[in-house]
């Protein structure tokens, strides 16, 4: 276990780094997770639909929300890989 311990350390990293770029966690966590750049706006457009009985779908509605931004997870998964790597160069563990 000591040999990969920071590569388990770095899983975890990513788990919870997609877990929080995934996962809805309501309107205020969700706008902080936007500001460190784990998820992004997302707008959508629903059409009309006559024969629909909310007022809101038969005249057209846009949805807002938040997604996971693919670039920023990347970024800080990349982060966290080049820091785990840095480490175990770093520090090796004695056998």
């Amino acid at each position: 276990m000591k040999k990969y311990g920071i590569w388990v350390f770095l899983f975890l990293y990513l788990a919870v780094i997609f877990v929080f770029a995934f996962v809805d966690f309501g309107d205020m966590m969700n706008y902080q997770l936007y500001t460190i750049g784990l998820k992004k706006d997302r707008f959508e457009y629903l059409p009309p639909d006559p024969e629909s009985p909310s007022v809101f779908e038969r005249q057209g509605v846009w949805l807002t929300g938040y997604g996971p931004d693919y670039m920023g997870l990347l970024v800080y998964a990349t982060a966290g890989a080049i820091t785990a790597f840095f480490i175990r160069r770093i520090l090796p563990y004695r056998t």
